[in-house]
Parts: structure tokens; sequence; C-alpha cells
């Protein structure tokens, strides 16, 4: 993720979100633990199947860069 954020940095972007299917409760904790705030939900179409997901999202890059 710090990498992630380091490279988007110097593209010049600031923020980021990511989507995260909503019953991955590890890859949920390892978001919220970083800093990621729920910042919308949907209910995503895969082929003849539906999956809830949920956005997690970043207002300050800067917080994930390395060293930090």
């Amino acid at each position: 993720m710090g990498a992630m954020a380091q490279q988007l940095r110097d593209a010049g972007h600031l923020t980021m979100s990511l989507w995260v299917a909503e019953d991955n409760i590890p890859a949920r904790r390892f978001y919220a633990a970083l800093g990621g705030q729920i910042v919308a939900r949907r209910n995503a179409k895969r082929a003849s199947w539906f999956i809830a997901e949920v956005a997690y999202g970043w207002t300050d890059l800067a917080r994930l860069l390395p060293g930090r």
C-alpha cells in the first residue's frame, strides 16, 4: 500500500479509494488499520451473480507513505 500510495502521489493524486468484497473481513480489517474509511457500498454484478462491496477511501495519501 505504501508503494502504491507513493506512485499515486508521484502522479499528482492526493486521495484514493478501492472496492473490496463486504464479506472479506481480513482485507477490510487491513484497510481499516491503514486508516481507510468506508465511503460507499454497492451490489456489483459479476457474470450472472451479485456481490456486496464496500469502498474504502483515504483523504491524505501521505499517511500511507513508507516511514510515516
